[in-house]
Formats: C-alpha cells, sequence, structure tokens
C-alpha cells in the first residue's frame, strides 16, 4: 500500500512515488522564472521574457513532455522514477515487449499535462485580478445585494462565472484528493481524475523491459534525419539537467528562507524574491543609461541656492496698498463695519 518494490514483481507503484513525482513538475515553473530573472541580471536582453515566462514555460514544458512521452512512454516525472503509462486494459502487467504509447495516448497526455495546466494558472490569475483579493471579495458581499439590479447583462454573468469559479476549482480538487485516498488504499488504479479519462495507468518499468530499452535507445521509430536526432539527445539531456536544477532551486530556496545575519538583516523572502531585487535595480539602472543615450543631455549642476524669500512676500505694507480696505472704505457701509475691519501689522524687512 505505502511502499512497494519492483524487485518483488510488484509494478504498482506506491503512492509517495505518485505523489512525489505528481509534485516534482510543480516545482519547475517557479525554477524556470527564477534562471530568467537571473539571466536578465546578467543580460539585458532576458527582460523582454520576464513578463512572458508562463510562455516560455508551456513551450520548455510541451517540448519535454513530448520527448518523453515518446522516448520513456512517460511523463519527465514519471521517467525520473522509472515508471510509464500503459492502457488500463492491460493492467499492472509486465511485457516482454516495450510497446509504444499510441498516438492519441501522447496526445491527451500532452493536453492534461502541459494545456490544462497552464490554463488552469492563467484563470486564477484572472480571478486573482478581476476579483481585487480577498479583501474585495469581503467586501463584494456587502454591495452585491444594492448593485444586482443595476449590473448590465454582461457584468451579470461575469459576477455569476466569478462566484462559481472558486467552487469549480475546489471541486476539482476535492475530487483529485478522493481518487488520491482511493488509491491509497488500493480501490482504484488511477491516481488522478485525469489518467481516468484517458484511460491509462502509471506503473514501474520491469526488468525485461529495461533489458530491452538498453538494447533499443527508443521506443519508437523516430525521424532518421540528423537534426531530429540531435534535437532528441539535446531534450533528453536537458530534461535531467532542468530536473537537477529543480532541486538544486530547492536547496537554494532552503537556504535563503530564514536566515538572521548578527547584523539585523534578514532573509526571509527566498531566493527568488531576492532575484526578483535584483532585477528591478537593474531593470531602474538600464532605464536610465537608455533614456540619457536617446537624450544625449548633459547633467547640469544644481543651481546655487538663493536666499529665501520672507512668508509675508507680497502682503500690502499699508492700508493704502491694501485692495480690501479701499473697496471698504468707498462702499457705503456703515461705520463700524468699516471700523471693525484691522489690517494686520507687517513688520518691515
Amino acid at each position: 500500500m505505502f511502499f512497494t518494490s519492483a524487485i518483488d514483481g510488484d509494478l504498482r507503484p506506491s503512492f509517495f512515488e505518485m505523489y512525489a513525482q505528481e509534485k516534482l513538475i510543480l516545482a519547475l515553473r517557479p525554477a524556470v522564472s527564477f534562471a530568467l530573472e537571473v539571466l536578465a541580471v546578467r543580460q539585458p536582453l532576458f527582460f523582454k521574457l520576464i513578463p512572458y515566462s508562463d510562455e516560455c514555460f508551456l513551450l520548455l514544458h510541451f517540448s519535454l513532455e513530448w520527448n518523453s512521452l515518446v522516448r520513456s512512454n512517460g511523463s519527465i516525472s514519471e521517467a525520473f522514477y522509472s515508471l510509464r503509462r500503459v492502457s488500463a486494459k492491460s493492467g499492472f502487467e509486465a511485457n516482454s515487449e516495450l510497446a509504444a504509447l499510441p498516438r492519441k495516448s501522447i496526445a491527451s497526455s500532452l493536453l492534461c499535462n502541459v494545456l490544462i495546466p497552464y490554463l488552469k494558472s492563467k484563470l486564477d490569475e484572472l480571478f486573482e485580478r478581476v476579483s481585487g483579493g480577498n479583501a474585495a471579495r469581503l467586501l463584494q458581499g456587502l454591495t452585491s445585494n444594492v448593485e444586482r439590479d443595476e449590473q448590465h447583462p454582461r457584468a451579470r454573468l461575469k459576477s455569476v462565472l466569478m462566484r462559481l469559479f472558486p467552487f469549480l476549482s475546489s471541486a476539482f480538487d476535492l475530487l483529485h484528493l478522493a481518487y488520491n485516498l482511493l488509491y491509497l488504499f488500493e480501490r482504484i488504479q488511477y491516481f488522478s481524475p485525469l489518467l481516468h479519462i484517458q484511460r491509462l495507468i502509471v506503473r514501474r518499468v520491469s526488468l525485461q523491459e529495461m533489458q530491452v530499452a538498453m538494447r533499443q535507445p527508443g521506443t519508437r521509430d523516430l525521424p532518421k534525419s540528423k537534426f531530429w536526432r540531435i534535437l532528441g539527445s539535446v531534450l533528453t539531456g536537458f530534461k535531467y539537467g532542468l530536473i537537477v536544477g529543480v532541486f538544486a532551486f530547492k536547496a537554494i530556496e532552503y537556504y535563503y528562507r530564514v536566515e538572521v545575519r548578527p547584523c539585523g538583516f534578514t532573509r526571509s523572502r527566498g531566493a527568488r524574491s531576492v532575484a526578483a531585487s535584483l532585477t528591478d535595480q537593474v531593470l531602474s539602472l538600464y532605464l536610465q543609461n537608455h533614456s540619457s543615450r536617446r537624450s544625449n543631455a548633459i547633467l547640469k549642476p544644481p543651481e546655487p541656492i538663493g536666499q529665501a524669500q520672507s512668508a509675508d512676500a507680497g502682503l500690502p505694507r499699508s492700508k493704502d496698498d491694501c485692495p480690501i480696505f479701499s473697496r471698504l472704505s468707498s462702499s457705503r457701509l456703515p461705520l463700524q463695519l468699516k471700523l471693525d475691519y484691522r489690517l494686520p501689522q507687517v513688520l518691515p524687512t
């Protein structure tokens, strides 16, 4: 249930193997963003890619997943743990021949492993941006009854979708948790609902399949072009290098998590925040240099500070200079009102 071994002939992965390979891919996104920020500190040209870090990760993830599914019959994290995907009809049984995944299964795996998580992350960001955060959602309940009758149909539909999205996201998470618990107690053979939809299960690679894989470099007849062979080798090496980079990123993040120096400087925001602060500083310096080069302006020295003007500059010095007093004296107001007006005494400078 909890711990199983392929030596005993049991090809069903344990719960911890499946959980670890599922969480491994989640650390790739912040690792790629951190790498872009570090490269941007070295090369300012990479600043243009920082706003599109999600799209860069999408392309990288798609290419690596495709290469891993074609060569190893499993995703990146599954191949790292010596796991592979097979049809649910075959079950957890060893095969003497290393059968490749059908193209339909590869396409569905790319859809569920790459595109759906990307769309979900974008929907989460859109929901946080539109809803305004937790404080705005708390205040929304107080004003929803007042503004319900004044909303446009399009705005009303938008508010309904904003209300339904958290429930749909929570329902999917609860369904995923239910599948994990049922897999833990060996009630079902699918670890997630997405695998159930694809009718695919994940099992260990048997010893016979390992021997076949050692004799046969690829599980599918890849194009015989030299370019595709080199590209496949580069992607395979980059896949394992990226996984090693994830572990290095986690080590750096753990090192910078909480560290208090004797001088009182505290680093508790993680390595990614440190790189982000460095990125902001380098970006500001780069923009200043770029603007100064375009304008070719020479900075002038500051002008000497002259004598400060007195606070009573511009005030009338006598009753004759005061426009208000002159109007009062020429008007037909009673004498008592005229005498009540007192001009403030201004000391000469």
